[in-house]
């Protein structure tokens, strides 16, 4: 479907306006052009002591169609979700690692401890002796692909990982909100592995969360990067 564009003068805002083929609801003008999302004439909320409603702002952070943008403390609290269920399954899957891992510090700490009590040099806990370093990358590493692959299938599958869908979002591509059914896997893939590698700096990271604090589309530096936004549905 398509309509005329009006002059450069006389161009509304973006917004969702009267549909001027199909009466009784509205459509979205992205600013220059009608878009394919319509929608029903939004009905006024009554307003009293019967409801508790009190009318708020009219508009807010959204998408170009119209979807509300997700809040800086969901996104969060979906993370927090998140890290917790990839943990508990990369906890059961690296014990064998843990074992290790544990086994050897228990030791560099035992000659750390005698070096302290006779004025001797500190052990260095990446000695090979030791047996730290390779169940620590091992951890790390499954931890890592678990994350990737958790996070990637499920923005594919349902469009938001477990603490996104428990919250009422999803990532969607840029400026189309009302696309729920799921990323394009090249878009997931590309969005995670950005995730992953500004994950792995420790400066980086910090600022990349609090990155959509500063934008009007709130979008994390992997976001931009992939093109993605995260909407809240519900």
């Amino acid at each position: 479907m398509s309509y005329p564009d009006q002059s450069p003068q006389t161009q509304p805002m973006a917004g969702w306006y009267p549909d001027p083929a199909v009466p009784g609801q509205e459509r979205y003008w992205d600013g220059r052009a009608w878009t394919y999302h319509v929608r029903a004439i939004p009905q006024p909320m009554p307003v009293g002591p019967q409801t508790g409603y009190r009318p708020g702002p009219l508009y807010g952070p959204a998408t170009a169609d119209g979807v509300p943008l997700a809040g800086w403390w969901s996104r969060v609290a979906a993370l927090l979700i998140d890290s917790l269920v990839v943990g508990v399954i990369a906890g059961i899957v690296t014990i064998p690692f843990t074992s290790n891992l544990v086994t050897g510090f228990e030791a560099w700490f035992d000659d750390a401890m005698r070096a302290a009590n006779s004025g001797g040099v500190m052990p260095d806990y990446t000695d090979s002796s030791y047996g730290i370093m390779r169940p620590y990358w091992a951890i790390y590493l499954i931890s890592l692909a678990l994350q990737f692959c958790y996070s990637v299938s499920l923005q594919v599958l349902k469009g938001g990982t477990l603490g996104m869908l428990a919250l009422g979002l999803r990532v969607v591509p840029l400026e189309r909100g009302q696309e729920h059914r799921g990323l394009a896997l090249g878009t997931s893939l590309l969005r995670n592995a950005a995730y992953a590698v500004l994950s792995a700096i420790n400066i980086v990271v910090l600022v990349n969360y609090l990155a959509p604090l500063f934008n009007r589309r709130r979008q994390t530096f992997h976001d931009m990067i992939a093109r993605t936004q995260v909407v809240r549905i519900r």
